[in-house]
């Protein structure tokens, strides 16, 4: 049976059934549009539901720096070229889909890599360890961190074996023997860390300014940040950068050798300095940060220098 401009199909109303047909499939189809549409809109909302932006925020400022590699878009992990040369090769891990060891990870065992810096194997894995993220922001990082986001993707890349220098290993050596786990260890809390009412003191712990701009990356203190050797006062060397020496500024001058709340706030967003070159690595860019975020770092750091 064909459906033709003036075709009758035998009978006296062939055309308006012809047209009733067309109505019939073109609504067929718009409901099945909108059922596909609805069912896209349901997986959006549960995947959102599962992390909000802000932990995903969170994940870029945090880990952001070791783990996420602009090559592949993605937190595929990647040689840590800032690390000084007398710490040694680092390589940080793989955090995408591809990684197996990563996948296998429960939640539980996720939240104490992030606090204690310990895996699931019961290892302390140097540089790592946040024992004093607040509980709402450690989970949304975890939320995030076990979502579908584009950036976790599968991301097979070439496994690399992180170097420690002979100078690294004693020092870690010496810390485990002893008990003490900061420096290049991880932040084992054997006791319960004091909760930090500053908010500009918990963001300079939770982005770790602290462990490059105070003296030392072998004294730092992770467990109790303001125990770290020159404590936000610079002084840690990071090696040559395009021909000159890199040494990570003191923090605690900031109000009164002349910067700006709007200055410092285009340094740590946009990496642009006040008379306009660039920061130099290691020096990350926290785009995300609110303005309150910006101000309440600036007044902590301020206070600083008369302590």
């Amino acid at each position: 049976m064909k459906c033709r401009q003036g075709l009758q199909f035998g009978y006296p109303n062939a055309s308006v059934s012809c047209i009733r047909l067309f109505v019939a499939i073109v609504t067929l189809a718009a409901l099945m549009g909108c059922i596909g549409l609805s069912q896209i809109r349901t997986d959006e909302a549960l995947l959102v539901e599962r992390y909000d932006s802000k932990g995903k925020e969170l994940a870029m400022m945090i880990c952001g720096g070791c783990h996420y590699d602009k090559r592949t878009d993605a937190y595929s992990g990647k040689r840590l070229d800032t690390i000084p040369w007398y710490v040694g090769t680092i390589y940080s891990a793989n955090l995408t889909k591809s990684n197996s060891e990563v996948q296998n990870y429960s939640k539980t065992e996720y939240r104490n890599l992030i606090l204690q810096g310990v895996d699931n194997e019961g290892n302390h894995i140097a540089f790592m360890g946040s024992p004093h993220i607040r509980e709402g922001d450690l989970e949304k990082l975890l939320n995030y961190f076990f979502s579908d986001d584009y950036l976790l993707r599968s991301v097979p890349v070439e496994p690399y074996q992180t170097k420690f220098t002979l100078a690294a290993k004693l020092a870690l050596w010496w810390q485990r023997r002893s008990g003490r786990r900061h420096d290049l260890g991880s932040a084992f809390a054997t006791e319960a860390p004091a909760a930090m009412a500053e908010d500009g003191q918990y963001l300079v712990t939770l982005l770790e300014c602290y462990v490059c701009h105070s003296g030392s990356l072998y004294g730092i203190n992770r467990q109790f940040p303001e125990k770290s050797k020159n404590y936000l006062r610079g002084g840690t060397n990071f090696g040559l950068y395009k021909g000159d020496s890199v040494t990570s500024t003191d923090l605690t001058v900031l109000s009164s050798s002349g910067w700006s709340v709007a200055q410092f706030g285009a340094a740590l967003r946009e990496g642009i300095t006040r008379d306009g070159s660039r920061l130099r690595p290691p020096m990350p860019t926290y785009s995300n940060l609110s303005d309150s975020e910006v101000e309440n770092l600036y007044e902590y750091l301020s206070s600083l220098e008369s302590r």
